[in-house]
């Protein structure tokens, strides 16, 4: 695990994406929720990311469960499946989190408290500010001291989840003769196997 300590606002260059993180003046801080200057601007660069999307404060934890008591919450969603994201990851105080690792790489900040990142190699202090990265394959694990929790906003460089041409909202809602339509091919189709109009 690679990290970095930072007081000046950053942006993380990653794969065709810019993730801009403004806080108070002076500060990198995205996790004050008394400011409404804090916030993540994230951008997609390249042809096909063209999505510029600013958001924050974070929560004061994350809306989904996530492994060992953990939370988290998906800040910025991929535009299509496979695409990058943006997460909130929340730890309370108390955690010892199972050793796990991650198909691909994942990089973020430290946005509130603190906490430790534990590898094989040894243990590596995490504090408000500091920015890291997390090799693909990397065994790893958080843990956070009693009384203390630690908020985290980390870059994941691809998904599984997201919307294809297929399934999205707009065309899932987009009904034909009172049938989905099948998007799979430049003009649309009535799908066949579509036998019940969908609940609105």
């Amino acid at each position: 695990m690679a990290a970095h300590a930072s007081d000046t606002p950053l942006a993380l260059p990653l794969r065709g994406v810019e993730a801009h993180v403004a806080g108070e003046p002076g500060t990198n801080s995205f996790a004050n929720p008394g400011k409404r200057e804090s916030c993540v601007r994230w951008v997609q660069l390249g042809p096909d990311f063209a999505v510029p999307t600013t958001g924050g404060p974070i929560e004061p934890k994350g809306r989904l469960r996530y492994i060992d008591g953990c939370s988290d919450s998906l800040l910025c969603a991929p535009p299509r499946k496979g695409d990058p994201c943006l997460n909130h990851l929340h730890f309370p105080g108390g955690i010892d989190q199972t050793e796990h690792t991650h198909p691909s790489l994942r990089a973020g900040i430290i946005a509130r408290g603190e906490g430790a990142c534990c590898t094989p190699d040894g243990e590596t202090r995490l504090t408000r500010n500091l920015i890291f990265v997390i090799p693909a394959a990397a065994l790893h694990r958080f843990r956070t001291d009693q009384g203390q929790s630690m908020d985290v906003v980390p870059y994941h460089p691809d998904s599984d989840y997201g919307p294809t041409d297929e399934e999205h909202p707009m065309v899932n809602r987009t009904l034909v003769g009172g049938r989905k339509i099948d998007n799979t091919q430049g003009r649309h189709a009535i799908a066949e196997l579509m036998t019940a109009v969908m609940p609105l």
